[in-house]
C-alpha cells in the first residue's frame, strides 16, 4: 500500500522562523471553528532568551507568561494516536495523531504546554489491506512539521529532549551550574554546552 502525505489533512499551528525568532500561532481554521474563543501564540526570542506565551480562552480571559531559557530543564515531545477506522479483527486502518510540545521547567518539573500538531495518520499495512483497507492511504504532515518545530526550538533555546543532567558534587560537595544556560556542569573553566561560566550554586557553596 502507498501513503500520500498532504498538509491539507493536518490541523496544526502556523509556524514561522526569522533568524533567532520562532513563533507559532493557532491556525485560522481553529480560530474559525471556535469563533475566536480560543487562541494561543508562542514566541521564542533567541536574542532576549525568553519564551513568550499568550493564551485566550472564551474571548475575554487572556493569560500571558514569560519563561526564561535558563528556567527550562528540557523539552518534552509526546505522541498520541486515536483509531478512527478499524476492521472486524480490531486492527486500526486510520488514526488521528497528536504531537505535543511542552516545556519542562527546573522548578518542580512544571510542564508548560506550547503547541500541538494534529492530523490524520495511516496505520494500515498488508494485513489491513487484506481486510479491506484502501490501497492508497492519506496522511497529514503533522509528524514532519512538529519535528521541524522541535528541532528549531532546541536549537534556539539550547535545551535538549533528554532528562536533566545529573547533579554530581565536586570534592567539596558543591554543585556547579552554568550561569548562562543553567545546566549542571563539572567545575571547568567553560561550559561544554554553551561556553558560559560555571559557578557553584550559592546554597551549596559552603557545604
Amino acid at each position: 500500500m502507498w501513503v500520500l502525505r498532504l498538509r491539507a489533512f493536518s490541523f496544526q499551528p502556523t509556524v514561522w522562523r526569522r533568524g533567532k525568532q520562532l513563533a507559532a500561532t493557532s491556525s485560522w481554521l481553529q480560530r474559525l471553528l471556535t469563533l475566536g474563543a480560543h487562541a494561543r501564540t508562542v514566541h521564542v526570542d533567541g536574542e532576549a532568551r525568553y519564551v513568550y506565551l499568550h493564551t485566550r480562552r472564551f474571548w475575554l480571559f487572556v493569560r500571558s507568561r514569560v519563561v526564561p531559557f535558563k528556567a527550562i530543564a528540557r523539552i518534552h515531545y509526546e505522541f498520541g494516536a486515536l483509531p478512527t477506522s478499524v476492521d472486524r479483527s480490531g486492527r486500526a486502518h486510520d488514526t488521528l495523531e497528536a504531537f505535543r510540545v511542552t516545556l519542562v521547567l527546573h522548578a518542580d518539573e512544571e510542564r508548560v504546554p506550547l503547541v500541538t500538531f494534529y492530523g490524520s495518520g495511516a496505520a494500515g499495512d498488508l494485513v489491513t489491506l487484506a481486510y479491506g483497507d484502501s490501497l492508497v492511504d492519506l496522511e497529514g504532515t503533522q509528524e514532519d512539521d512538529s519535528r521541524c518545530f522541535v528541532t528549531q526550538l532546541c536549537e534556539l533555546t539550547g535545551v535538549s529532549l533528554s532528562r536533566p543532567l545529573p547533579r554530581v558534587p565536586d570534592a567539596q560537595g558543591r554543585i556547579w551550574r552554568c550561569a548562562q544556560c543553567a545546566r549542571p556542569v563539572p567545575p571547568r573553566p567553560r561550559c561544554q554546552y554553551c561556553g558560559g561560566q560555571p559557578a557553584p550554586e550559592p546554597d551549596l557553596a559552603r557545604k
